[in-house]
């Protein structure tokens, strides 16, 4: 009998899983040199070379199951496909996300930076801090009880609760110049 020369396209295609495993396990030293190669120095730093390995046998493992050729491919159109694939679409890809990564990053960066100035803005006081601001609040309400009831009026809604004199004026029912006598009077008693 004759040996067969049935060609190996001719053949049905093997499963995907095999074919993939047979390939990458045989290949995988050359893919990685070749992906080292093409990231070099410049890139480095934005692109890793597992991630372009990665994403190239994704690549070839999704065009399996599209492509009829792919699946009768040998190792060397394997490989000139897979450096194809690495030169035109992984590390462009890769390249353009980390960019926009990198923008986000710096987005989270601003954002980071203001959430800390907020919390510190609110961070809970030490013992000593509270120790003073006892003191002072003790002080600043002896020296309180020697104004005026209207004094103490204007005194606190102008200087505690910052309300301006028109809106003091406003809502003790007096003449904006009453206020500003009030609280000139009472702000030299508390000194």
């Amino acid at each position: 009998m004759a040996p067969s020369t049935e060609k190996p396209d001719s053949q049905p295609p093997r499963d995907p899983q095999v074919r993939f495993d047979e390939l990458a396990s045989r290949h995988l030293e050359a893919i990685h040199g070749f992906a080292r190669g093409c990231i070099g120095k410049r890139l480095r730093r934005e692109v890793d070379t597992a991630e372009v390995v990665q994403g190239a046998l994704l690549r070839w493992v999704e065009a399996y199951h599209e492509d009829a050729g792919i699946a009768s491919m040998d190792d060397a159109a394997f490989l000139a496909w897979i450096k194809r694939v690495i030169k035109s679409r992984v590390i462009p890809d890769l390249v353009r996300r980390g960019k926009a990564l990198k923008r986000q990053g710096d987005r989270t960066t601003q954002l980071d930076t203001k959430v800390a100035r907020e919390l510190v803005d609110r961070r809970v006081p030490s013992p000593s801090e509270e120790l003073k601001r006892a003191e002072t609040r003790a002080k600043l309400e002896s020296l309180m009880q020697g104004l005026t009831p209207r004094e103490r009026q204007v005194v606190t809604l102008s200087c505690l609760e910052e309300k301006t004199n028109a809106e003091v004026a406003s809502m003790l029912g007096i003449s904006e110049e009453s206020v500003q006598v009030s609280k000139s009077r009472g702000l030299r008693k508390l000194r």
